[in-house]
């Protein structure tokens, strides 16, 4: 791992309390402390914008999407919709 240059925050009394808090339950440095901490809120963000996990009968066909060829949406042609709605 290779040292960048040194990067210093300005922080309130408050704000340090908190880090130095959070490094006395994790037993270790204050820098740890806020670079684990921002690890894992950069885990939290990207696992947030992973599209959701197929569910149901849909993750049995995942495999499927989009090997068929065909119009995207069969309401594009007016025969598939002849009687839709009626019982």
């Amino acid at each position: 791992m290779s040292v960048e240059k040194h990067f210093g925050m300005r922080l309130t009394p408050h704000e340090r309390r908190q880090i130095e808090r959070l490094a006395r339950l994790r037993a270790t440095t204050m820098k740890e402390a806020v670079l684990e901490a921002v690890q894992r809120r950069l885990e939290e963000l990207e696992k947030e914008m992973q599209p959701p996990a197929p569910q149901g009968r849909l993750k049995d066909a995942v495999h499927l999407v989009g090997c068929f060829e065909g119009p995207e949406d069969l309401s594009t042609n007016p025969d598939y919709q002849e009687g839709y709605g009626r019982s």
